[in-house]
């Protein structure tokens, strides 16, 4: 599992990570909130369009991790 995560994208990851975390600082309400931002930031990056791109173009994606 490991190994999968380590490939997926940086952003994605750390977004995750750091809902986890709060999940388990804050209430629901403000994680879920915190997830909210987290998934639009990552959506809008430019990771997102590198995602679709490379698996288009049958490549394994290059992550930047903005």
């Amino acid at each position: 599992m490991a190994t999968e995560v380590l490939a997926a994208a940086p952003l994605s990851v750390r977004a995750a990570r750091e809902t986890v975390v709060l999940a388990t600082e804050m209430g629901r309400t403000a994680a879920l909130q915190a997830a909210r931002h987290a998934a639009e930031y990552c959506y809008r990056s430019e990771d997102a369009q590198e995602g679709p791109r490379a698996f288009g173009e049958k490549r394994s994606p290059r992550w930047q991790g903005r």
